[in-house]
């Protein structure tokens, strides 16, 4: 099984890059907001999961996190969530987000990703919140009592930015960052 990849990205397009590894191309799947930071030439690394589908035989997904990695796996172990969905899923909204809209039975965040429904989204949280109290993936998916990225939203509305403003910012900070104050200046760079 490939756990994981680094490589020099050779090719990206919405929501798929080509990652060449000591001369082998492999395809992988991303969330697209990964995708859209990623240049060409430049090197990445992601942890995968190996997927077979009987159509198209071995489909390799990608995550910045083994955290996002995890929260993949309990997406698709979902049932009627096949990877294509849980990657649209995690597409649309940040792992903190995401981990939060299930905590607190918000529907309304996860119906936002392609190809979801309500009836799907709330199965999603039906079948995931007792799994998130038992895993307790990490305190960086915001399982603490609003996280991380809840308090940035907060701190920045009360400076006067725009609520809708700091929170589309927030989406945007880069995976990478996981302490308080590196996501804070990240988030002022990307406020408009």
């Amino acid at each position: 099984m490939i756990s994981g990849l680094t490589g020099q990205v050779v090719s990206n397009s919405e929501g798929e890059v080509e990652i060449e590894v000591g001369g082998v191309r492999f395809k992988v799947f991303a969330p697209r907001r990964y995708v859209r930071q990623l240049r060409l030439g430049s090197e990445a690394h992601f942890f995968t999961y190996l997927y077979y589908n009987r159509e198209e035989a071995f489909e390799l997904f990608g995550f910045l996190s083994a955290e996002e990695l995890d929260l993949f796996k309990l997406l698709i172990s979902v049932s009627g969530v096949g990877p294509r969905m849980a990657l649209n899923i995690l597409s649309a909204a940040s792992p903190d987000r995401l981990a939060a809209a299930v905590s607190q039975g918000r529907s309304d965040i996860i119906e936002k990703a392609q190809g979801v429904g309500k009836k799907t989204a709330q199965r999603i949280i039906l079948e995931l919140k007792d799994k998130f109290k038992v895993k307790k993936i990490s305190s960086s998916l915001g399982l603490e009592e609003e996280g991380v990225d809840q308090e940035i939203v907060e701190a920045l509305s009360a400076l006067g930015y725009k609520r809708t403003a700091v929170k589309d910012a927030v989406e945007k900070i880069d995976p990478k960052l996981t302490k308080l104050g590196e996501r804070l200046k990240d988030a002022l760079k990307k406020i408009k």
